[in-house]
């Protein structure tokens, strides 16, 4: 079937593990109204089929492992298409199994949103030298990028990259604060890896160099050390 190209599927994949419901009944209508009618038995096995293993990767992957549509029951008619009495009757079955899966995702996406910010929250702060790009962030907390990006502004109110840019920032004038500690160890601790991008950054952010905001640091230190003298001697 020629209209279940590589972009078609890719898309109905991204919807699943996006918990896009809407996206994916319209990717399943298009399906439904191909010209021609109802496609003939080799083609409808073949539709079935891919997009019902689609299906079952995003349950094993997104849902609990006792939940109801992991039971062997529906299992097994995932995987067979001739328990079905033709295309259309098993394009419903796929469509309700859909919609208990999105219910299922909506549920669990509610009452996880906090939580998941708290825990990357705290995994930026533990690896603030590492990689953090929504990429690794994904795999460490088993989401797509794109959905955890989503979930997370959602509830934070700020970006992924935001929140780690803040931390960055943040630890770097603390770390520069400390004149022992070189500009290049500075770099590599808040993971921005070399001092000309750890520069580039930082005054990105700031609006002075690093080197610029450590000579402020002195330069204030220095004044209030002078004003206590000046107070102790008057």
């Amino acid at each position: 079937m020629n209209f279940l190209s590589d972009a078609y599927l890719d898309a109905v994949k991204k919807s699943l593990e996006l918990y896009d419901e809407s996206g994916f009944f319209m990717l399943i209508e298009k399906l439904e109204k191909i010209p021609g009618g109802l496609p003939p038995y080799p083609a409808a096995l073949t539709a079935f089929s891919t997009l019902s293993t689609l299906m079952l990767r995003a349950f094993l992957k997104f849902l609990p492992v006792n939940h109801e549509l992991l039971d062997s029951d529906t299992l097994r008619m995932l995987a067979d298409y001739q328990h079905f009495r033709g295309f259309n009757d098993a394009m419903s079955f796929l469509k309700e199994t859909a919609r208990q899966y999105f219910l299922a995702c909506q549920t669990r996406e509610s009452k996880s949103h906090q939580s998941y910010v708290g825990e990357v929250n705290e995994y930026i702060r533990r690896h603030l030298d590492g990689d953090l790009s929504l990429t690794r962030l994904g795999e460490e907390f088993h989401l797509h990028p794109d959905y955890l990006a989503k979930i997370y502004k959602a509830a934070a109110g700020i970006s992924v990259s935001r929140y780690v840019a803040g931390q960055r920032i943040s630890a770097a004038k603390e770390l520069l604060a400390d004149s022992a500690i070189m500009i290049n160890d500075v770099a590599k601790r808040t993971g921005l890896n070399t001092p000309s991008y750890f520069t580039h950054y930082f005054k990105r952010h700031v609006g002075v160099t690093p080197q610029e905001y450590r000579s402020m640091l002195t330069d204030a230190h220095n004044t209030d050390t002078l004003n206590i003298y000046h107070s102790i001697t008057c």
